[in-house]
């Protein structure tokens, strides 16, 4: 076992080296629960600091997955159903008459424009997220944003990946509860789950020790080869319920453990969300909050996340009821291959 170990550490060493990435933190968690995380690189490549392996990253569209359960719960609930209309719900938002619903929020085939990349005073909103913080995004800003510009297609007519979908959901989720999104993660997810080291931010801030983020993109949003910019804080009013999430990946798989075991949703919402079609996207479908990534050797459902500075990929294969969280402190750098370039190798190790 610690030949195993060492092996798998040495691993993450060379995935560094070779991806040229400044820190990775991974999870790995086995069928019979054991729990192996670790990690290698730097908080910070300004100080050198190194990543520890409890440090929380920005986990992006992550923030998604655990959405659609939510969604999912109040179907079970009665509260609402995924094929009613979001006119129904959120009387005015849309400002016109619409045959768009719940289901095509979560599965993105609204057809909406996605806000980030919708442009304000010249520039797409993305550029936004090192913006001041008395400068917050409001939730409804940014669907405005969204309808400002023409949709793709009519709604189930295709497949387009628009965070403007999860801002919606996040709308409706707040209406039919009357709390916060960020009261209603912790008591429906993050509590029941104990996913202590997770949280929803209101602040531009990590409240506990973190990993910096590190962009490889010029301002015109070109990838380069050296890191451009270094993050500690970003206004995260501008992702809200479509990539907020601060986590780790021990936490990350607990949510997955918990979701694929019907610990937070019934058999019946998880086959639901496993409804999955084709992207266009070579290997990957997507259901209601979930991917699906196929290759000729294997299946995992998951989800990655994406978010100034950061990558992450969360990953549940099935055959071998294995779970496997990814986290790097930079974007791009392509989390999604190394996790499987990573989950090759501990295989070979077994």
């Amino acid at each position: 076992m610690q030949k195993k170990i060492r092996d798998i550490d040495l691993g993450l060493k060379n995935i560094c080296e070779k991806y040229n990435i400044p820190g990775i933190s991974v999870c790995l968690t086995d069928a019979n629960r054991a729990e192996w995380k670790n990690v290698y690189g730097v908080r910070s490549v300004e100080t050198g600091e190194p990543l520890q392996v409890d440090d929380q990253f920005r986990a992006g569209s992550i923030t998604k997955t655990l959405i659609a359960v939510i969604i999912m719960q109040l179907k079970e609930e009665g509260k609402l159903s995924i094929n009613q209309t979001i006119n129904a719900i959120l009387d005015g938002v849309l400002q016109q008459e619409s045959t768009l619903t719940i289901k095509h929020l979560l599965n993105h085939t609204s057809g909406l424009e996605d806000y980030l990349w919708v442009e304000n005073e010249g520039q797409p909103m993305i550029s936004k997220f090192d913006t001041a913080p008395e400068i917050q995004f409001s939730p409804d800003f940014l669907v405005k944003e969204a309808l400002l510009a023409a949709g793709r297609f009519a709604p189930g007519e295709g497949f387009y990946y628009s965070n403007t979908n999860y801002i919606l959901l996040g709308l409706i989720i707040e209406k039919i509860t009357g709390a916060t999104i960020s009261e209603i993660i912790n008591k429906r997810i993050l509590e029941p789950l104990l996913m202590k080291q997770t949280y929803f931010p209101k602040t531009f801030y990590i409240n506990t020790s973190y990993a910096n983020g590190h962009s490889k993109f010029t301002q015109d949003f070109q990838p380069s080869d050296q890191i451009v910019y270094e993050y500690k804080d970003l206004n995260i009013s501008l992702a809200w319920t479509a990539g907020a999430l601060v986590s780790t990946p021990a936490d990350l798989n607990r949510f997955m453990i918990g979701l694929f075991n019907n610990k937070i949703i019934s058999e019946e919402s998880l086959e639901e969300m496993m409804t999955f079609k084709e992207t266009g996207d070579n290997g990957q479908s997507y259901g209601l909050g979930l991917y699906q990534f196929k290759d000729q050797q294997k299946t995992a459902i998951g989800h990655p996340g994406g978010i100034s500075g950061y990558e992450t990929v969360m990953l549940h294969y099935p055959d071998d009821d294995i779970y496997m969280t990814v986290m790097i402190n930079q974007m791009p750098a392509g989390a999604t291959s190394i996790a499987a370039e990573l989950y090759d190798s501990f295989k070979v190790l077994e």
